[in-house]
This record gives C-alpha cells, sequence and structure tokens, in this order.
C-alpha cells in the first residue's frame, strides 16, 4: 500500500488505511475474522475488527523536546506551553483544550518549517482524554480531518503524562474525530469506524 497527497508520497496514512481494511471486509474479499495486513514504508501494518471498530496496529513513534522555535506562536496565534519533535512532524503542546479550537493559523507561513505538518495538541475533558488538531500545507493540506499517523507519536506521549494504556482522542476539526488508542511496548492501536458512501467501478 501507498498513499500520497495532492504533492507528496507519505509514509504512514491513518484514514486510508482504515477505508481500504474497511473496503476488504465490507465486500467479502477478506474474511471478517482475518487479520488484514499491509505492506508499506513504515512496515507490516496489521488491521483487526470486531465488527464495530476497525483497529489498526501502527508503530509508535518516540518525540524529543524542542526548547525554542522562531514565530511558531505567531504563525498559529498562540503560545503552547511546549514544543516536541515527532520522526515527521512538530507538536505543540497548551494548556487547555479551547486554546487549539480556538486556532486560526498563519498556513503560508507555517510552510516555512521543514517538518511534514504541525501537530497541535492539549489534555481533555469530562469525555476525551487529549484533543489534537493536524495542519499539514506542505503537503498542501491545510488542515486534516482526522489523522490517524499523528497518534503514533501522540498516544505515547499522553500515555505517559496521564499514566494510562487506553484512552480517547478528539480530533477537533471542521469534521471530527473519535480515536480509540491502545499503547504498547513498541505499537499503538488505533480504532476508528468506517462506512461506505459510494463504490466506483473502473470500465
Amino acid at each position: 500500500m501507498k498513499w500520497f497527497t495532492p504533492v507528496a508520497e507519505v509514509e504512514l496514512c491513518g484514514h486510508a488505511t482504515l477505508a481500504s481494511a474497511h473496503y476488504l471486509w465490507s465486500q467479502e474479499l477478506v474474511s471478517i475474522n482475518d487479520v488484514i495486513k499491509f505492506e508499506t514504508k513504515s512496515g507490516i501494518l496489521e488491521c483487526k475488527t470486531d465488527n464495530k471498530y476497525i483497529y489498526m496496529y501502527f508503530p509508535l513513534i518516540e518525540t524529543k523536546n524542542i526548547y525554542h522555535l522562531n514565530n511558531l506562536d505567531k504563525y498559529l496565534g498562540n503560545k503552547p506551553e511546549y514544543i516536541k519533535k515527532s520522526k515527521w512532524d512538530l507538536i505543540a503542546i497548551f494548556n487547555n483544550h479551547n486554546d487549539i479550537i480556538n486556532l486560526d493559523p498563519k498556513f503560508n507561513e507555517l510552510k516555512q518549517f521543514s517538518s511534514r505538518g504541525v501537530i497541535v495538541t492539549s489534555p481533555g475533558n469530562e469525555k476525551y482524554n487529549f484533543f489534537a488538531r493536524f495542519f499539514a500545507p506542505n503537503l498542501r493540506v491545510n488542515e486534516d480531518y482526522v489523522t490517524g499517523s499523528i497518534y503514533c507519536s501522540l498516544a505515547p506521549y499522553w500515555s505517559e503524562r496521564l499514566g494510562l494504556k487506553n484512552m480517547i482522542a478528539y480530533q477537533a476539526s471542521e469534521r471530527p474525530g473519535i480515536i480509540d488508542l491502545k499503547v504498547y511496548k513498541d505499537k499503538v492501536r488505533i480504532g476508528g469506524k468506517a462506512k461506505t458512501i459510494t463504490i466506483g467501478k473502473s470500465i
């Protein structure tokens, strides 16, 4: 499996993997009881289902601290509490979920950073363990609706900070999503739902 944005190939993509697994099961091309394994640039990715959720097993990605980054707060529209970096993305950590919900980023200016994109995240509320948004103007995706791959780094960070292995995240985009997470030693289980909207045929 390979994934492409309008301008580049990416190493990992959650929603496309979820949709592909859903299609294979829903069209009975694979038994609902079977594990689907996709060969990708990020290794072999397994998908399982319990008929309610589809669970993707993605690699766990560590993060490191960045103590200052010129103009990031200016371009995001608010100053984060901390800044971290993962394999692909910058991560801006805020104190409150309203801080990230109310952000109005300057997307053209964010393009100056060489990362794949900028993740913003915060502690959650009574319903969700943490919130997130993802901006990737360098990939011609100003804001992605729900981004499975960012939880490879967010899940272990929040797991350590909150002392939890099982978490529910909320991606607060214009078309938001709820993500079911479980952290293992070297993997993150990312759970979500999929629904078939249209089916096309090549002729």
